[in-house]
């Protein structure tokens, strides 16, 4: 939180992001001492980095078995892919999912228009490819939940900027 704040001097913001990558260096040093395993460590990353990816499948999935068109574990694992692929191949100019990178620039107007610019164009590529993957009433499903999912995050981050630039919801 103190570093969304933007009262800090560039010298503090850095020493808290510092802290903040050195405490997330030595939970990672713990988890991979844990699991033992080059391996598992590796399913461990992975895991973690398609979080989001699968949170949104999740939330889509009881909508798809109520009507009967549930996805397999080969469509969901295909889906989750591209899903992953196209966020890291958008290069968000913010990681909003590492608190750690963030400062106030990442809640101004033009960051949160650059990033759900990116967002819209991330979620084309991904329909791009749940075309491949989806049947019909499956894809639009999805595309909904597309859709669902970006204005959830605008209202987030209208809503975090908002707290810190002392405002509502709508901000500056």
């Amino acid at each position: 939180m103190k570093l969304m704040g933007g009262d800090l001097t560039p010298e503090e913001t850095k020493a808290l992001r510092d802290d903040l990558k050195r405490q997330e260096s030595e939970t990672e040093d713990l988890i991979k001492q844990f699991l033992n395993s080059d391996e598992d460590f590796a399913t461990y990353q992975s895991w973690k980095d398609s979080a989001n990816e699968r949170m949104q499948l999740s939330m889509m999935k009881p909508t798809l078995e109520a009507s009967g068109s549930a996805i397999s574990a080969e469509q969901e694992d295909r889906l989750v892919s591209a899903m992953v692929q196209s966020r890291k191949d958008a290069n968000f100019s913010h990681d909003y999912n590492k608190p750690g990178d963030l400062g106030s620039e990442a809640f101004t107007d033009e960051a949160i228009a650059a990033h759900l610019g990116k967002m819209e164009a991330q979620n084309e590529a991904v329909l791009d490819a749940a075309r491949g993957i989806l049947d019909e009433s499956q894809f639009e499903a999805f595309q909904k939940s597309q859709q669902q999912m970006r204005a959830m995050t605008e209202m987030g981050l209208q809503m975090t900027k908002g707290m810190f630039s002392g405002g509502g919801a709508g901000g500056n």
